[in-house]
């Protein structure tokens, strides 16, 4: 994010990527449905700093530092809005503000193959919370799970697809940090 005066911040270098990846399966181990969703976000408001140190930074404040060894700086779209945010009001922008671009709301998905393999069999099951045990009873700490009763196993892969790569839950909305 700090980079050379002769140089732009990649907005990528933020980019937050959460990958799932779950099974639905009975006490004896038979697969009823497993699907992976990722669910990725832009514009995150804070990160982990990096070194050997533990910290976490709020990304409104990325624009206020200097990288010692270069001299480098952010720049560049979304931390010159920052920058131009403060001074046209002479003061430091908050992570809550909801003028700051890093509000955690520019999200999207991703989604591969789900597969059933539950061809007959009921539509409403219970599981623990890690998908496991899957009864057809309720009990208690069991969550219910609603699977088709279908079975695409001899399908083919598909490729992963992603969703709502220009979305913006929190344009002009005020929506901010944290969310």
């Amino acid at each position: 994010m700090l980079v050379p005066p002769s140089q732009s911040s990649s907005v990528w270098a933020l980019y937050e990527v959460w990958q799932s990846m779950s099974d639905l399966t009975t006490p004896q181990g038979t697969t009823l449905a497993t699907f992976d969703p990722w669910f990725g976000i832009r514009n995150p408001a804070r990160a982990h700093a990096g070194g050997v140190n533990s910290s976490i930074l709020d990304l409104v404040d990325v624009s206020d530092l200097t990288d010692s060894a270069d001299g480098g700086t952010s720049r560049g779209y979304p931390f010159d809005e920052v920058t131009e945010h403060e001074h046209a009001t002479g003061m430091q922008m908050a992570k809550p503000d909801p003028a700051s671009p890093f509000n955690g709301a520019q999200r999207d998905y991703y989604l591969h193959s789900t597969r059933i393999a539950n061809a007959g069999g009921p539509t409403t099951w219970f599981t623990d919370p890690y998908g496991e045990g899957a009864v057809t009873t309720a009990g208690p700490g069991l969550v219910r799970q609603h699977i088709s009763s279908t079975d695409n196993a001899a399908w083919p892969d598909l490729e992963r697809r992603s969703f709502n790569l220009e979305r913006d839950y929190g344009h002009a909305n005020g929506v901010h940090a944290p969310n």
